[in-house]
């Protein structure tokens, strides 16, 4: 009875601040619209705050649950909760438990809607800000200085342009091709499509070496193993993709030779702050059962807050903005795991020191 009396309580609070959160970002987000937007339409304004939610939800889940547990714990604290459970032999860790469990579970709905939910979102996003609020010309998946290499037998082909689009246009279009080690010829052109494995290459010249040629034709089709679900892992955003999509454009991109520090910082940076709500409110349930003076919940939640802030959000910024391997910061934030198991073993077993 204690424990559904305390989860009770706490889905209530959860409800309240999220709800809270929820009509705070409506408010803002709708004013926002009728004053920056270009169209007044109302479908985009239920479009944007639809896309926004799952956002929203992932961001500010850390300082949400926290919230909820402070005012869960200060309600217990009033009514004399803890005083009384530990005077019937119940220790504190039970009571702080389905704490612990919830933060869990919604740390796995974070997981989960970053999965599903927020790539879409943030790729419409993008669209509705640049066509509705800075009225500008915006395409979905793009890539810029776009690479890629493919093999057969004796032959390889490094294929490149300035710009790729997700349906399968190649602007600014070349193709090296190696044959037994050593270069058979370079292809160029303005453009070229890609269509059912094949590319139809128009106006681009072949320059070919030992005798040096160089031939100018208005179209071309080359077979290329190549095909539009495999470049749309390549022309997303690292953000505009799920995990999973994550994880296959690393193993993708590395085995091509290219630079997976942009999506391999963004995979580690969203797991680790799937996480965050999960890792506090263990350190949170420690700090609240070893002191009765809200005073200190506060300030364990401040310093600690700046703790995973340091470790979690600066790492990634870092790696994603001078290109430095993000798996030199793991370390840091393995420690930080296992200092919150450890708040939660010493809450368990009443030790405080």
């Amino acid at each position: 009875m204690l424990r559904y009396f305390i989860i009770k309580r706490l889905m209530i609070s959860l409800f309240l601040v999220y709800i809270t959160v929820f009509m705070l970002f409506y408010i803002y987000q709708t004013s926002n619209f009728f004053l920056i937007y270009h169209t007044k339409n109302l479908h985009i304004l239920f479009e944007t705050i639809k896309n926004f939610f799952p956002i929203v939800f992932f961001y500010t889940s850390p300082i949400n649950v926290s919230i909820a547990v402070f005012i869960t714990s200060y309600y217990l604290k009033r009514i004399k909760i803890f005083f009384v459970a530990q005077s019937f032999g119940i220790s504190l860790g039970y009571i702080f438990m389905p704490f612990v469990i919830t933060a869990f579970i919604i740390s796995l709905v974070s997981v989960f809607i970053n999965e599903n939910f927020i790539p879409n979102s943030i790729k419409n996003l993008k669209y509705i800000e640049h066509i509705y609020k800075k009225n500008q010309s915006y395409k979905i998946g793009i890539a810029n200085n776009f690479w890629t290499a493919k093999e057969s037998d004796h032959e390889k082909f490094f294929l490149g342009s300035s710009l790729v689009s997700s349906d399968g246009i190649f602007y600014d279009f070349k193709l090296i091709n190696i044959q037994n080690n050593h270069f058979k010829n370079l292809i160029t052109a303005k453009k070229a499509i890609l269509h059912n494995g094949f590319l139809n290459v128009e106006d681009g010249e072949i320059i070919t070496l030992n005798p040096f040629t160089q031939t100018h034709f208005n179209s071309m089709k080359l077979s290329i193993d190549i095909n539009k679900s495999q470049l749309s892992l390549w022309v997303k955003t690292p953000d505009e993709q799920s995990l999973k999509d994550i994880v296959k454009t690393i193993f993708i991109m590395s085995h091509e030779g290219l630079n997976i520090y942009p999506y391999l910082s963004i995979l580690i940076f969203k797991i680790e702050f799937s996480f965050i709500s999960f890792l506090l409110t263990c350190i949170l349930s420690f700090y609240i059962a070893k002191s009765q003076k809200t005073l200190e919940w506060y300030k364990a939640f401040l310093w600690h807050s700046i703790l995973f802030g340091m470790i979690i959000v600066i790492p990634y910024s870092i790696s994603s903005k001078i290109n430095i391997n993000p798996l030199y910061f793991l370390p840091l934030f393995l420690g930080l795991v296992i200092y919150s198991i450890k708040r939660l073993i010493d809450l368990q077993k009443g030790t405080w020191f």
